[in-house]
């Protein structure tokens, strides 16, 4: 059996001292019995050190021997009695250093007297507490990804299932606890018609586009977004529902460039659609009785809304658009009472960020640096991109066919930036952005026509029109519907 030699020479030291002890004792008992009296204390305390002394050599002893059996010595043990220092050893520290003995005891968990131990101590501690700091931010992280990227639910919706999912969506929403929250994307053609002329303005000449290109064209496909958001801010699971509607390419009229794209990118399948697609009038009949428009209630959310809601409208009225912006306004906000453009709301909230509260810009300004020409762009810049693959393999997969989600994908990702925005700021703020089409104007209030003796246009429009020589150009109407209308050719 190994034995410490600290150990060995202690113990012969301490026989010594009993030996002389025993001597002075039987020399000198009289001697003793008066050092006794007189130094009671101090002899007291001799007695107690030697106790402790005695305890830690056989409990010292004890653990050596237990550990000689199990032939495994620890590498602090060995440590210890190769060449360790007594000012670090516990042992030698109360034998040789008496009232040190508890600061540098290791078991009741105060820093030892010497430097380089209170060091490792400290670094102990340190890294014990950056482990507890990093297990709860992992924690909340988890937590965070969870509510923030919820695994949607999506819903394809053709003529064979229209209603069920019209009445599906119906009871979703209904529900006067939760505020509801729809964000829109839709798949249009592309752009086959310019308006020709002068204008009064550029958000004039925007809206000219939009109306000539909404008066000639159909959707594709629509996706709408929804969720319900709590009293106490629980955000609910997304459903998304997708309208797949009835689209043949031998009458309609289309951008041959732009379908080309969506057929390769999104894989719609056109020639499902014009089988199983779902009739315009259908659904905007369902649409108007479902209880989703027309409401205070319900929140729409869109992305350069401007042709999501110039559709829209068109197809609800089953009608062309108004001649005059006024008036498609009064539509806008009779059909969407709150509605939230979000590339004019990211535009401000994030300009004003990176100005340090400066303010925002004018809508209409297209600066570089805050002009996001798409939805990812907003998303990357909110870091909500790339989306975990969990997410992004449901919208890569269709349940009917092959077609790719993309649609659904651009209204996820509107809704994933709306509640970033919302998290950022507040419901305050956002509503005092409510109504604001970029690149248009504002309908927010029911903003409508100043001089209904007009038809709709005000005296400063009649003006500036006439000095302009030519007038704004306008789709013919009435001569048919637009349901019902055809185009010929089939391609510009």
């Amino acid at each position: 059996m190994n034995v410490n030699p600290h150990l060995q020479y202690l113990q012969q030291q301490q026989q010594q001292q009993q030996q002389q002890q025993q001597q002075q004792q039987q020399s000198q008992p009289s001697q003793s019995n008066q050092s006794q009296s007189n130094q009671s204390p101090q002899f007291s305390q001799l007695q107690l050190q030697q106790l402790q002394r005695q305890q830690l050599l056989n409990q010292h002893l004890q653990q050596q021997q237990s550990q000689s059996q199990s032939s495994q010595v620890p590498p602090q043990l060995t440590q210890q009695s190769m060449g360790t220092p007594t000012s670090t050893n516990p042992l030698l520290a109360v034998l040789n250093g008496g009232a040190n003995s508890n600061a540098t005891s290791t078991g009741n968990g105060s820093l030892s007297s010497n430097p380089v131990l209170q060091q490792l101590q400290l670094q102990q501690l340190q890294q014990q507490v950056q482990l507890q700091q990093l297990q709860a931010q992992q924690q909340q992280q988890q937590q965070q990804q969870q509510q923030q990227q919820a695994i949607p639910i999506i819903k394809e919706v053709w003529s064979s299932n229209l209603e069920h999912e019209f009445q599906a969506l119906r009871t979703f929403i209904n529900d006067k606890t939760s505020k509801v929250f729809i964000a829109i994307h839709q798949e249009i053609p592309g752009i086959v018609a310019r308006p020709v002329g002068t204008f009064k303005s550029s958000s004039d000449y925007h809206f000219q586009t939009l109306r000539a290109n909404s008066d000639l064209l159909n959707l594709i496909q629509l996706s709408l977004c929804v969720i319900k958001i709590s009293k106490n801010e629980t955000i609910s699971t997304p459903v998304i529902w997708q309208f797949n509607f009835l689209y043949d390419l031998t009458k309609e009229m289309y951008n041959e460039e732009h379908l080309a794209m969506l057929a390769q990118t999104s894989q719609i399948n056109f020639q499902l659609l014009s089988t199983h697609g779902i009739p315009h009038f259908e659904f905007a009949e369902l649409m108007i009785e479902s209880g989703l428009i027309l409401d205070d209630n319900i929140n729409w959310v869109s992305f350069h809304a401007g042709y999501d809601l110039g559709f829209f409208v068109s197809l609800l009225s089953n009608d062309d658009l108004p001649v005059d912006e006024p008036d498609f306004y009064w539509w806008c906000a009779k059909y969407f009472p709150n509605f939230y453009d979000l590339k004019y709301i990211g535009n401000q909230i994030l300009n004003k960020s990176t100005t340090n509260g400066a303010g925002g810009t004018n809508s209409n300004t297209l600066d570089e640096k805050t002009n996001k020409p798409s939805i990812e762009y907003l998303a990357e810049e909110l870091h909500l991109l790339p989306i975990s693959p969990a997410i992004r393999q449901h919208f890569t997969n269709s349940t009917f066919h092959s077609q790719q989600l993309t649609s659904t994908l651009h209204a996820y990702l509107s809704m994933e930036c709306f509640k970033e925005l919302l998290r950022r700021s507040n419901m305050t703020l956002l509503s005092s952005f409510k109504g604001t089409i970029w690149g248009l104007g504002t309908f927010s209030g029911g903003t409508s026509i100043n001089n209904t003796n007009n038809n709709g246009v005000t005296e400063d429009e009649i003006v500036a029109s006439r000095i302009n020589g030519i007038s704004t150009p306008s789709t013919p109407v009435g001569i048919i519907s637009k349901s019902g209308m055809v185009h010929f050719g089939g391609r510009v």
